[in-house]
């Protein structure tokens, strides 16, 4: 009698973990699909066959494998490296863009200030050669009132010398005109 109690308790026993690993691994699964959103439950209760439900639970669950949080945090953290990679990338390109733009900024404002320099100095250099200008044409006007002035000044004497030979000349015109006439007058017989 002890035998077959001790035969009933294993029995019982084996059956009972038999039935705790199947409700154990099935409580499993339902969990698995559960979190993947595979399981779709009608009015609570699990979907008839011919219904939409896909194929066993079986090999859904050996076809598609839960991810670890371990390995889902690994591909976020490569795709999060990818996106750091692309976008040191785009930072290294934007910045060569950057100083190539700077250094034509470079060459035109050197250009432009060259120029600047050029048309200063042009500037500087008619400022002079206005200022001379102008030395030049005021010596001038000095020197052509001079010429003016000894112009009048040769003018006047140019007349007074006519003047005076023409009343030199009338003078002596006179004077020979008296002289003729006095000689003819002397010349006349007398008569007693």
């Amino acid at each position: 009698m002890q035998y077959q109690l001790i035969q009933d308790t294993l029995t019982y026993l084996i059956n009972g973990v038999a039935i705790s690993g199947v409700l154990a691994a099935g409580t499993t699964i339902v969990y698995q699909y559960w979190t993947q959103g595979r399981l779709q439950l009608v009015d609570g209760e699990l979907p008839q066959e011919g219904s939409s439900q896909p194929d066993s639970i079986k090999s859904q669950v050996s076809e598609q494998k839960p991810v670890s949080i371990e390995e889902q945090l690994k591909i976020e953290l490569n795709q999060l490296q990818q996106q750091l990679s692309f976008t040191q990338e785009q930072l290294q390109q934007t910045q060569q863009q950057l100083a190539q733009s700077h250094q034509h900024k470079l060459q035109i404002q050197s250009y432009f200030d060259a120029k600047l320099q050029q048309a200063q100095q042009q500037e500087q250099q008619a400022q002079i050669e206005l200022s001379q200008l102008r030395q030049q044409l005021s010596s001038t006007e000095e020197e052509l009132q001079k010429t003016q002035q000894e112009l009048n000044s040769t003018k006047e004497g140019v007349q007074g010398f006519v003047n005076k030979m023409f009343y030199l000349d009338r003078s002596a015109k006179t004077k020979l005109k008296a002289l003729f006439s006095n000689k003819e007058v002397s010349q006349q017989p007398t008569f007693n």
